[in-house]
């Protein structure tokens, strides 16, 4: 399997060529303008690599190349090597009207980490028009205080079940010796519900290891949640394969025990 690292590295290979055959300026944006920027997404690599274009333009979409037609000025664009690429908080922008919540809101919430809402909607109100209302539930919707992509998914996918909203990284004492405490990614106190996201690279990844072997990640992420039972607390968990396909994510938060309003929706795999 390909490390993560190799995936980022051939798409913007793949961004590099298209922009090395376009004869004006280059702009790239949306998702391929996360990827140059290093902002968090979910879902797969983009088969298409996107670009921004000022309205009037003659260029179009083609195989492997998605042209979108958008006013822009030099307040909105910074140099990647040859080429241009949108700002962050522009492409926070963008994204936030091109993708469905579930898509938009993980990189709205990575973003906020470094920008405000505010920014984010003045470039939403720019140019005349209003923002559309997605792109402003989106904005609304998104909070800092997400601990990664699948989370912030996660939380999205809660919301369309009717899940009462969750509280986000509470502190809870450590069983660790050494730590003073450690955060819940999701907990309903008044429930005495807690749930977890573990991704794969929690366990595996490097540098969220902190020098720790994964046997020894797993087996104090067992004593977190031994102390977290102890305090009256029922614990579920899921990761990323239960976000790709929402129905077993429901099934999770059902068997948890979170009351959810619109219990029936019906979603389709993510990817």
């Amino acid at each position: 399997m390909d490390r993560p690292q190799e995936l980022t590295r051939r798409f913007l290979e793949q961004a590099v060529a298209v922009g090395l055959t376009r004869r004006s300026q280059v702009v790239f944006s949306h998702r391929t303008a996360l990827a140059i920027l290093g902002i968090p997404q979910l879902g797969p690599w983009p088969s298409e690599v996107e670009v921004l274009e000022p309205l009037g333009s003659s260029r179009r979409s083609k195989r492997g190349i998605r042209v979108h037609l958008a006013p822009f000025d030099d307040t909105d664009v910074m140099p990647w090597g040859e080429f241009w690429v949108t700002t962050p908080v522009r492409t926070l922008a963008d994204v936030a009207r091109a993708l469905t919540a579930v898509f938009a809101v993980p990189s709205l919430d990575a973003g906020l980490t470094e920008f405000t809402p505010e920014a984010i909607h003045e470039v939403l109100e720019r140019n005349g028009s209003a923002p559309s209302p997605r792109a402003l539930r989106s904005l609304d919707f998104a909070d800092s205080l997400s601990g990664s992509v699948g989370e912030s998914a996660s939380r999205v996918l809660m919301e369309l079940f009717g899940a009462p909203r969750p509280q986000l990284q509470l502190r809870h004492p450590s069983p660790i010796a050494g730590k003073r405490y450690f955060k819940t990614d999701f907990e309903w106190p008044e429930l005495k519900k807690i749930g977890e996201f573990d991704g794969r690279e929690k366990f595996f990844k490097d540098e969220l290891l902190g020098g720790k072997s994964p046997s020894q990640a797993v087996y104090e992420e067992k004593l977190r949640e031994d102390a977290l039972r102890r305090e009256g607390n029922d614990v579920g968990r899921w990761g990323m394969p239960e976000v790709r396909r929402p129905p077993e994510l429901r099934d999770r938060l059902t068997t948890l025990g979170i009351p959810l309003t619109r219990g029936n929706v019906r979603l389709a795999p993510l990817w």
